[in-house]
C-alpha cells in the first residue's frame, strides 16, 4: 500500500480527474501520516522510525513481517528530512497551550511501522524524496471543537513543513 501512495495516478486521489490526466502520477513533496493516539491526549510528531520490534498487530489484526525490511538491507532506523523540532516550535508559537511535542520514541506501534514503511519506500525507490515522510499523532477526541483544533494544528504543521521544503528547494529565499 505504501508504494502505491508514492506512485499513484490522479485517479487514485480524485473522484473525477480531468480527462486524459487519470494516469498522471501525483508528485508529492512529502507525505504526512496522521494517526490517533489513545494513550496520552497530546499531539506528537515522530522524529525517527525503527525497523525492528513491532510486536502488536496492525489495525487489520495482521502482524508485521519483521524480516521484510532486514532482507531488503535497510538500516535499523530511518530519520526524517525535516527539522521536526523547528516545525513543532512553529506550531507551538501559534498554539502556545497545545500539548504538542516531537518524539524519538514511536513506541514500536503500527504507526511506527507505517512511517518506517514510507521512509523505506522513499529510500529504496525515490531518492529525491529521501526522508520526506512524517507522522503526526492526534488526540482521540471526537468533539467538534477537538476536530477543528486538530484540523488547525495539521494545517499549521503542514505549512511549517512546506516552508522547510520550499527553503530547501530555494536556499536563496531563506536568506531574505
Amino acid at each position: 500500500m505504501v508504494e502505491e501512495l508514492w506512485t499513484a495516478g490522479r485517479s487514485s486521489f480524485l473522484p473525477s480527474p480531468s480527462p486524459g490526466h487519470e494516469d498522471e502520477v501525483v508528485d508529492f513533496a512529502f507525505g504526512l501520516h496522521p494517526g490517533m493516539t489513545t494513550a496520552v491526549p497530546e499531539f506528537r510528531v515522530e522524529k525517527i522510525s525503527y525497523r525492528d520490534g513491532y510486536k502488536r498487530p496492525g489495525e487489520d489484526g495482521v502482524y508485521v513481517n519483521r524480516e521484510h525490511f532486514q532482507k531488503l538491507g535497510l538500516p535499523e532506523s530511518l530519520e526524517l528530512a525535516f527539522d521536526t523540532d523547528a516545525a513543532v516550535a512553529r506550531v507551538k508559537a501559534e498554539f502556545p497551550d497545545l500539548p504538542l511535542r516531537a518524539s524519538a520514541d514511536p513506541n514500536q506501534s503500527f504507526c511506527e511501522y507505517r512511517l518506517y514503511s514510507s521512509l523505506a519506500e522513499l529510500q529504496s525507490n525515490h531518492a529525491s524524496k529521501l526522508g520526506k515522510a512524517t507522522f503526526l499523532h492526534i488526540p482521540k477526541d471526537k468533539s467538534p471543537e477537538a476536530i477543528q483544533l486538530g484540523a488547525d494544528v495539521v494545517t499549521a504543521y503542514i505549512t511549517a513543513l512546506v516552508d522547510q521544503v520550499s527553503s530547501q528547494s530555494n536556499p536563496s529565499e531563506s536568506e531574505l
